[in-house]
């Protein structure tokens, strides 16, 4: 099975660039407004006719319209081979989005890179290293850094299951 891609995006961009920022920033939850423009956007593909309203007929077609996708062979059963491609295919899509909406949010020059000192500059990302380094010492130790990836995954994990009340904006 798949490791959870955001975790690995975590852990890469991490080790790779040496700073918890910056897995602080892939495991934090997208803010009021992109949720309720998500939920929009969810809203409007389910209302297909448009009227403001939806029908438990649109639930339905959206759902079989769903299955259509997991279903690449149009033989009406999703194998195994059918469910990872389209999990994959959804995952892609999600980092793309991640890592779009992290650039635009710490490309301060916006000329499409990101650079060592715009990352540095995040106001976000200081925030969030003074949140993981709880002693205020100016270093994150590896117990700082799995106490904090361990807390934000808690928290996905909580997160629309009734346990909780899923990850929070600190």
């Amino acid at each position: 099975m798949l490791a959870n891609p955001w975790k690995t995006l975590g852990v890469i961009a991490i080790f790779g660039a040496g700073t918890a920022m910056l897995a602080t920033t892939v495991f934090a939850q997208e803010d009021e407004n992109r949720r309720a423009q998500r939920a929009a956007e969810i809203f409007e593909q389910l209302d297909a006719d448009g009227d403001g309203s939806v029908t438990q007929a649109e639930i339905e077609a959206a759902r079989s319209g769903r299955f259509g996708e997991m279903d690449a062979n149009g033989d009406g059963e999703v194998t195994e081979e059918e469910l990872t491609a389209h999990i994959e295919a959804r995952s892609a899509r999600r980092v793309e989005r991640a890592a779009a909406e992290m650039l635009s949010r710490n490309d301060a020059n916006s000329d499409g890179v990101l650079t060592e000192d715009e990352l540095g500059q995040s106001e976000r990302g200081a925030r969030r290293f003074e949140q993981v380094d709880t002693d205020g010492d100016g270093v994150v130790t590896r117990e700082e850094f799995d106490t904090a990836v361990a807390d934000r995954s808690e928290r996905f994990r909580g997160r629309g299951k009734g346990r909780g009340d899923g990850p929070r904006r600190n």
